[in-house]
């Protein structure tokens, strides 16, 4: 395994990234060369100028930076989780620095910052293992193969795979032990294209017969979520209202809300009771005039 393996599973041929000696480097330069270069630091994602999270050009690379216990103990622990990861590199002093790289980058950087808080919840819920601060895309993670200055000692390689769709990574988490507790968290990846054709259409799996009737919004919402400038909690207020006005049972009217971005934001948690007993009470107009109030109880 070289430094060639690495920065291929990282980079495209034609991306750009900053190689750097000092964590204060910002320059970028070509990703993939015929000599790369034996610096100790590599930006984690490619680069369209200098290094900013601005300027990150595509948001494929997230980092798991484990910083407690021993460097074999850390090594058993993503196994145990089962990270899907691809390239595994040595610190050169006491962590291990996991990376999973993307096949197809997210489109936008709030997807990228959700997937990352939802990769890091479910390894890691205590916070106890990860370093927290490795969330954002354009920060220096260890380059492979090289000397690292300060301890003379290498970062090595430890493992290379490949790079894994997204649909691997959403499957994993969905598998984890911890994902039930995720039901308590907000997550906003699905304004990426790629994102909404990986993940089920969650209307598509019930009683076409109820749906028949339901509004095209709340279709819409059940199909895809919120539109940009929609608010999130006022059209799953909505949508659930119209399911339970279509005769959708409460527990079902739960499991299409959680399909939609996978778990249910944390001050929403209560969204399909209310508006089914609101549909219970009010009727069809009942709940369309007092939707606005409804919204705002607390």
């Amino acid at each position: 395994m070289s430094q060639q393996d690495y920065l291929e599973v990282l980079f495209d041929t034609d991306d750009y990234t900053c190689f750097g000696m000092t964590k204060f480097d910002i320059n970028a330069a070509k990703a993939i060369s015929t000599a790369p270069p034996p610096t100790q630091y590599v930006s984690l994602n490619p680069l369209s100028g200098t290094r900013a999270d601005a300027n990150v050009s595509k948001f494929r690379n997230i980092l798991i930076e484990i910083d407690k216990g021993s460097v074999e103990s850390q090594m058993k622990w993503l196994d145990k989780n089962k990270v899907p990861y691809s390239t595994i590199v040595f610190s050169g002093n006491k962590s291990l620095h996991c990376i999973i790289s993307l096949e197809t980058p997210l489109e936008y950087s709030e997807d990228y910052r959700s997937l990352v808080e939802d990769i890091y919840f479910v390894i890691d819920p205590d916070s106890k293992k990860i370093d927290k601060s490795c969330k954002n895309p354009s920060r220096f993670t260890r380059n492979a193969e090289v000397i690292r200055p300060d301890k003379g000692i290498i970062q090595s390689l430890c493992r290379v795979t490949s790079r894994k769709s997204l649909g691997e990574v959403l499957a994993w988490i969905q598998k984890h032990p911890n994902y039930p507790k995720l039901h308590k968290r907000t997550t906003s990846i699905k304004s990426s294209e790629y994102f909404r054709k990986t993940m089920p259409k969650a209307i598509s799996t019930h009683d076409k017969n109820k749906t028949s009737s339901m509004s095209r919004r709340a279709e819409a919402f059940f199909t895809y979520g919120v539109s940009p400038g929609q608010q999130w909690r006022q059209e799953a207020w909505y949508a659930c209202s119209e399911a339970a006005r279509c005769g959708f049972e409460l527990a079902e009217i739960y499991t299409m809300l959680e399909q939609v971005d996978g778990y249910l934001n944390p001050d929403s948690t209560r969204i399909p009771e209310e508006a089914y007993n609101k549909s219970l009470t009010c009727g069809e107009f009942g709940i369309k005039l007092n939707i606005t109030k409804t919204i705002g109880d607390k």
